[in-house]
């Protein structure tokens, strides 16, 4: 296996892990109501706002260090800090202590995600980006997997706290082996600082409000994450709700169809995206729209799907499209914009789409059905995951915006490592 593929591979499990301590609490949710009494405003903002306002504050000043300073030790020093203070949520006894728990674990991820791309995107040319961002955003799924799947059976046969424990551990012991691939990959592979003529935030902001395609960038993909977060989050509690799962088939049920089938969907289409785009860029930002229309309706017929089978099946096929838009944002944000802001620029997309994302997606969601519960007891969760699956719509229409936007076939050839982003880009 290439360096390269080595680095790749160290930073999807890195992904895989930060995914897992974020997602691991949604599947807790019911033991940690049952325990503590807590209501489904609170369950949201520990999984959202909590969460959000620090992981996207601490993203951007991250970013700025990672395009200046030593990007391999910016990512193993989150990985320690995320994963210790997931082992402290593990140790909580009230609701402010989980929550400020869960703050530690946000400022810990916050310092991956920018940094990694900026290697990827360093590593791997236009004509291969979306295929290694594809590999890369197989980490969500695996994430969600191994959250979902050790938060529901740990949770259901030991408890809410030994889960905790465990996705902490996995965390540190990947850490140590982290540090020593990344450290020697980075001497032979240039995964050290850039260094000199790094952009600030004042030109990376303008950079980006002059080029029209990632101002739509900057709108759909904030909107198909809202989304994804929100389904994500609550999925297991609409099952153990409305279809009487316990903790451990939920989990199961939502591991396999957003984990296991996501995952697959994520590098297929991010492999076929990357194939199409030789022959015409845009189709970076048509591929998310597309795959976006068929995931929404079928979700929608999922979570109205009264039949066990027929809800499964429907949530099968959503599953498979859910992030499909991932991988190809994530290399078309690195091919428009300048190779001197390569953390800073994924870092803002971060900033936006987690802010509405996971910080307003759960927390919507939790609200709408404590809002319903009244009126519609149980079923008050499903009514508030179909009000939120259609703002879907609006992010795949933005996406369709960025491809107009931008011209065909400009990109697909350019070697950032060589020559920056080109200037004319800006007003197109």
């Amino acid at each position: 296996m290439a360096p390269r593929a080595h680095v790749l591979a160290m930073l999807m499990a890195i992904f895989t892990v930060s995914i897992m301590d974020r997602q691991i609490l949604s599947v807790l949710f019911e033991p940690l109501k049952r325990e503590f009494g807590f209501s489904d405003a609170q369950l949201g903002l520990l999984s959202g706002p909590a969460f959000v306002l620090f992981y996207t504050t601490l993203g951007i000043p991250v970013a700025l260090w990672s395009d200046r300073g030593n990007r391999s030790r910016i990512i193993a020093l989150s990985l320690v800090t995320f994963s210790a203070m997931t082992v402290l949520c593990g140790m909580a006894a009230s609701f402010w202590q989980l929550l400020l728990a869960r703050i530690g674990v946000a400022i810990g991820e916050a310092g991956t995600n920018p940094p990694s791309h900026s290697i990827i995107a360093e590593l791997y040319p236009p004509a291969e980006r979306t295929s290694a961002m594809g590999w890369f955003s197989l980490g969500p799924h695996l994430g969600l997997l191994l959250g979902l799947l050790l938060g529901a059976w740990l949770g259901q046969w030991y408890g809410w706290r030994v889960a905790l424990w465990t996705a902490g551990a996995l965390g540190l012991a990947l850490a140590v082996l982290a540090s020593a691939v990344l450290e020697e990959s980075g001497s032979r592979r240039r995964v050290e600082p850039t260094g000199v003529g790094a952009a600030g935030l004042a030109e990376g902001c303008r950079f980006i409000w002059s080029c029209r395609a990632l101002r739509h960038l900057f709108i759909g993909g904030p909107l198909l994450t809202f989304v994804a977060y929100g389904l994500v989050t609550w999925l297991p509690s609409f099952l153990i709700r409305s279809h009487g799962y316990t903790i451990g088939q939920a989990g199961t049920a939502v591991a396999i169809t957003m984990g296991i089938l996501g995952g697959t969907g994520t590098v297929f289409g991010a492999m076929l995206t990357n194939r199409m785009a030789r022959r015409d860029d845009r189709w970076k930002a048509w591929a998310p729209a597309l795959g976006a229309m068929p995931m929404l309706a079928f979700t929608m017929a999922g979570i109205l799907g009264q039949e066990p089978a027929v809800m499964l099946v429907c949530l099968a096929i959503a599953g498979i499209g859910i992030v499909w838009f991932l991988p190809a944002t994530f290399a078309l944000l690195q091919d428009l914009v300048d190779s001197r802001m390569r953390a800073l620029a994924a870092a803002l997309l971060l900033f936006t789409a987690n802010v509405l994302g996971l910080g307003l997606g759960p927390q919507l969601i939790g609200l709408l059905s404590g809002a319903l519960a009244q009126r519609l007891g149980h079923d008050a969760l499903r009514y508030a995951l179909l009000l939120v699956v259609p703002i879907g719509l609006w992010g795949a229409y933005h996406y369709l915006r960025a491809a107009l936007a931008m011209p065909a076939a400009a990109l697909a050839h350019r070697d950032d490592r060589l020559h920056p982003a080109r200037p004319g880009l800006r007003d197109a």
